[in-house]
């Protein structure tokens, strides 16, 4: 009987040590997939702009050239080597990345739209949304998706817009457009779980709208006047860019 029960002490306490190393292998995995996620949140709009910028060319004493860097010559065959490897990068990068936390946030859908589930699995030291609670953490339940919109939002303001010639308006038009329907979707929504979050997003797209105005005046040519004319614009123009940060610190001072 003592030899009985000292295999079943042995054949517990080797299925204690295996459950120990598949929940430590289990703990390891997702402490990396919690950091490819962050690193991947963190390089999404440098990347993404770097992508977009490489199709965009301009005319330079009849040769077209690369925006950024006129020592490239978009027409040479070694540029035209690297836009099937810069569209895949694009796939992977600005359109992969989002749609990767989309799918993410719809598999868990049912525990992170419920605050009532949210809190069951923070009890148990969050088993399914470890590795995706820095995307819904700072957003009201029915709102876990808004993240991706916020990708989104960044990917317009910092990467899309600059395909367009420097020179058109239509990039500042665009600025403005989307940070006045954010303005709406912040006011109207309150996605934020903490309304000073919520009346800073505010805040911030007024600020926006302020640089990408000052930008519209500047692309229209608005300066072409007197010497007067011109002071006072600029001070005007000082006067805006400035207004943007000043709003923002007093929000963040009194909010």
């Amino acid at each position: 009987k003592q030899k009985e029960s000292d295999e079943y002490g042995k054949s517990d306490f080797s299925v204690l040590i295996k459950k120990l190393e598949v929940s430590v292998h289990e703990k390891r995995q997702s402490r990396l997939v919690q950091i490819a996620l962050i690193v991947s949140f963190t390089i999404l709009i440098g990347t993404s702009a770097s992508l977009f910028n490489f199709f965009k060319c301009v005319k330079y004493d009849a040769v077209t050239v690369l925006a950024l860097d006129y020592a490239v010559d978009c027409d040479s065959t070694r540029y035209k080597g690297f836009v099937a490897y810069a569209i895949i990068m694009i796939i992977i990068y600005p359109i992969g990345i989002p749609a990767s936390y989309a799918a993410m946030l719809w598999t868990h859908r049912q525990t992170v739209s419920s605050e009532a589930a949210m809190a069951i699995d923070k009890a148990n030291g969050y088993p399914e949304t470890r590795d995706i609670r820095f995307l819904v953490e700072a957003y009201k339940p029915e709102f876990y998706y808004f993240e991706v919109l916020e990708c989104f939002r960044r990917l317009a303001l910092a990467s899309a817009i600059g395909l367009f010639d420097a020179s058109s308006p239509i990039s500042a038009i665009l600025g403005i457009l989307i940070c006045l329907g954010f303005i709406h979707v912040f006011t109207d929504w309150a996605p934020y779980r903490q309304d000073d979050d919520n009346q800073l997003g505010v805040t911030l797209a007024y600020s926006l709208v302020l640089m990408f105005l000052s930008a519209l005046l500047i692309k229209v040519d608005v300066t072409d006047g007197t010497e007067q004319e011109q002071a006072m614009f600029g001070a005007f123009l000082v006067g805006i860019l400035a207004s943007g940060p000043l709003a923002i610190l007093y929000q963040l001072l009194h909010g």
